[in-house]
């Protein structure tokens, strides 16, 4: 009964993964494939929608209700929408990832399915096996730039505990996670695009954590 409990809720962490995957690539094509993708975030979780309303049930049975404004739904005050979409129900991270967009960019919410704090992250995340850190990509953020974020729990919510640009020395620098290693080290893919200048670089770069904290691994 262990055995298949372990077995179980390790395919469902990777069904929260794949989802979290696919709203990452969503949310780079297009602003609307986020909204286009939540019905299958809601089939699988504990939330639901009424019209312009998400609205979200903790363990209590409490709701927390996440509201489109109504310049969503006006063509001429379009970049005042801000709209939210249900991306995942992490049900063995025990939370919720919302994405709050706007008429440009977006951020995240990650909800505690317990208490209902929340957590603002700058992208959609990347959950550890053990789901107390995040990963979180920044391209063209207009504070940083380009930055990989490490995000841990602290009680309900979490932390940001460190901030480090890979190969951010051309003009553009895309970020994709190949897996995590352990809970101490994940692999992440860059692309590095020079404009021409020199030809577009793909690495691999090893980010590890340590007794001082995390840092890039040397090559």
């Amino acid at each position: 009964m262990l055995v298949n409990a372990a077995r179980s809720a390790q395919a469902n962490s990777s069904d929260e993964d794949k989802m979290l995957g696919d709203a990452r690539v969503a949310s780079e094509e297009s602003s609307s494939s986020l909204r286009v993708m939540e019905p299958r975030a809601l089939a699988k979780g504990e939330a639901q929608r009424i019209g312009g309303r998400l609205i979200v049930t903790l363990r209590s049975g409490k709701t927390k209700v996440y509201s489109d404004r109504l310049a969503c739904s006006r063509p001429a005050e379009e970049t005042k929408c801000i709209r939210y979409s249900l991306v995942v129900h992490a049900k063995t991270r025990s939370s919720y990832i919302i994405a709050k967009q706007y008429y440009e960019g977006l951020e995240a919410i990650v909800v505690n399915e317990v208490s209902g704090v929340e957590t603002i992250v700058r992208g959609i995340p990347s959950y550890s096996s053990d789901g107390r850190s995040l990963v979180v990509f920044l391209e063209n953020d207009p504070e940083v730039g380009f930055a990989v974020e490490v995000w841990q729990k602290n009680g309900d919510r979490f932390a940001k505990v460190w901030t480090g640009s890979p190969n951010s020395d051309g003009i553009y620098v895309s970020y994709r996670l190949i897996r995590w290693i352990s809970e101490d080290a994940f692999l992440i893919e860059t692309k590095t695009k020079y404009g021409g200048k020199k030809p577009d670089a793909l690495q691999e770069v090893l980010i590890v954590r340590d007794a001082s904290g995390w840092k890039i691994a040397p090559r």
